[in-house]
């Protein structure tokens, strides 16, 4: 995705729990992690390469 880009991304595993862990990797090799994420209460979630 170019940068200044965005997409919604839907996790639709059938599980009924709300808590995640999630990583973004980036063209330049980044990557970022988040634990323990409750998604059921996150409106959205903005991952940034700095």
């Amino acid at each position: 995705m170019a940068p200044g880009n965005e997409t919604d991304i839907i996790i639709a595993d059938g599980l009924t729990t709300c808590i995640y862990d999630i990583r973004g990797s980036f063209a330049d090799n980044f990557e970022t992690e988040d634990f323990g994420l409750n998604l059921y209460e996150l409106d959205e979630y903005t991952f940034t390469d700095y």
